[in-house]
């Protein structure tokens, strides 16, 4: 966010003395001790499990993953900075936050060693994912879990299920909850509260806004066109 300038320790053997212009990132890979005596100013510092890069299981020969200074990629700029917004928030969705979590992970190895094409899900695996998320629209659904249930990693499932459906999983999460309260929306008189929980958003401004976004109108006026007709 600001330039940077300071001293990094690596694995206690080595250090690398320089500047960190704004807009560029470092990165370390997982298990890489390291500290750092840096100049006052303004960054994001993001950790990321061990488990995050494991499960990417990207079998292309490349480089390994080493420590690297100075790198400039604007969509991990944008990742990261959605992140940094997001944690901020009461309302977190989870589902976006490791989808966000994996979309860094990804960008990053793409960047530093490459990554192999994905084909898309059979039919048999894209039905176990359609039913699991039918199964459990109000309870908390993550990348992690939706991969498991396809047999993949979540990286090959991210975008195999992109390839197949035309959406990425979150997206088509987020649009098969808002479908789900269009239902009750228009079966149900439940206060809008209680549907934001059936269909798993983490309260009624979090229904209302993406409802206003997606749909175009809020969830109350569509209730009352649905009436009205």
């Amino acid at each position: 966010m600001t330039d940077l300038a300071g001293t990094i320790h690596i694995d206690e053997t080595s250090q690398r003395r320089g500047k960190l212009p704004r807009g560029t990132f470092a990165f370390y890979p997982p298990g890489t001790p390291q500290s750092s005596d840096l100049s006052s100013g303004r960054y994001i510092q993001i950790w990321q499990n061990r488990e995050t890069y494991t499960r990417l299981s990207v079998p292309e020969e490349g480089t390994p993953l080493t420590p690297r200074f100075g790198l400039r990629d604007p969509l991990v700029s944008q990742i990261v900075l959605t992140i940094a917004r997001d944690t901020q928030r009461r309302d977190l969705d989870f589902t976006l936050a490791d989808a966000l979590s994996t979309a860094l992970a990804v960008q990053v190895v793409r960047l530093c060693r490459g990554i192999i094409r994905a084909n898309g899900l059979s039919h048999e695996r894209l039905q176990r994912v359609y039913d699991h998320i039918e199964a459990r629209l109000d309870g908390r659904l993550t990348l992690t879990d939706l991969a498991a249930i396809a047999g993949l990693s979540i990286y090959h499932f991210s975008h195999s299920f992109k390839q197949t459906v035309g959406v990425g999983p979150h997206r088509y999460l987020t649009q098969r909850r808002l479908e789900r309260a269009k239902e009750l929306l228009q079966r149900t008189s439940q206060p809008l509260a209680l549907i934001a929980r059936q269909v798993g958003f983490v309260d009624e401004s979090h229904l209302i806004s993406l409802f206003r976004r997606d749909i175009g109108i809020t969830p109350g006026r569509f209730r009352a066109r649905a009436v009205a007709s």
